[in-house]
């Protein structure tokens, strides 16, 4: 019997998106689901992924993905593959992109009810990461690196010898490594996407990118079955109705723009303090 699994995040954040690999490469079910239970969000403010373990909240997911069977993976070696990470930043540059890819987003699994408050939900979730990254703007005013190449260097060198990052099978690094790529390809900034998917120096990352497409047959939350063989079905995108309740969400949270500040520094607040 299958281990079916409750997973609070959005499959635009690489770290929600490696534990949803992890699962997927262990034929695991799960629900994923934008918001957790009132009390939980209350408590901890907004961290995903989370996902209960043994009645124990787990929000990291190198611990998560531990919990699931995978060999832990050095800190060093986490901290290459955060350094990819250069590029989000440029995510909200425009407000509309921002919106209506998370509008797009497909609610997958339970009854259309559930999905629809799930999609109705979703709006708070993105206003929040909006506010955020704008003001992680504002505080660190980073700069683009010369190269967008650069920081994915440490990984190809891995990959010259080896199938994976973690060796002969995928392993944490690997799925953190692909929930990244998928993360920037979610909402696509040109020139990291160019630098990560063109550039010929980049060769032996492309061919892991390969291998993983080729041990992710019927991921639904890939981004990235345009730019890597062998291609997948396109990313099945929410459908007319579930992004017209996305929509009016918004406009029920902008209505009530004085509660919803006010829920948004709630949960600011509580975000930084469990972090």
């Amino acid at each position: 019997m299958r281990d079916h699994h409750q997973i609070y995040g959005v499959d635009h954040s690489p770290w929600v998106q490696a534990v949803l690999v992890g699962l997927h490469l262990k034929a695991q079910d799960y629900d994923l689901t934008p918001l957790p239970s009132l009390r939980k969000l209350l408590h901890s403010g907004v961290r995903m992924p989370a996902l209960k373990v043994d009645g124990v909240w787990q929000t990291e997911s190198a611990d998560i993905l531990e919990k699931l069977g995978y060999a832990s993976a050095d800190p060093r070696d986490q901290a290459m593959v955060a350094a990819t990470w250069q590029g989000v930043l440029h995510r909200p540059d425009s407000l509309l992109n921002f919106f209506n890819s998370f509008a797009k987003v497909r609610m997958i699994g339970a009854s259309g009810l559930t999905r629809s408050i799930r999609q109705l939900l979703r709006p708070l979730l993105t206003i929040f990461f909006y506010v955020l990254i704008k003001l992680a703007l504002w505080r660190l005013k980073p700069t683009d690196p010369e190269n967008f190449t650069e920081q994915f260097k440490p990984i190809n060198e891995r990959l010259k010898s080896q199938a994976f990052l973690c060796g002969e099978a995928p392993g944490i690094l690997d799925c953190q490594q692909f929930g990244i790529i998928q993360c920037h390809l979610s909402i696509p900034h040109p020139p990291l996407v160019a630098a990560m998917t063109a550039d010929p120096a980049l060769k032996h990352l492309h061919a892991w990118m390969e291998r993983m497409h080729g041990l992710l047959q019927g991921y639904p939350h890939l981004y990235s079955e345009d730019y890597f063989t062998p291609h997948q079905p396109p990313y099945a995108i929410a459908s007319p109705g579930q992004r017209a309740i996305f929509w009016f969400g918004v406009a029920l949270y902008l209505l009530a723009l004085p509660l919803t500040l006010l829920a948004l520094v709630l949960l600011t607040l509580k975000t930084l303090a469990n972090r």
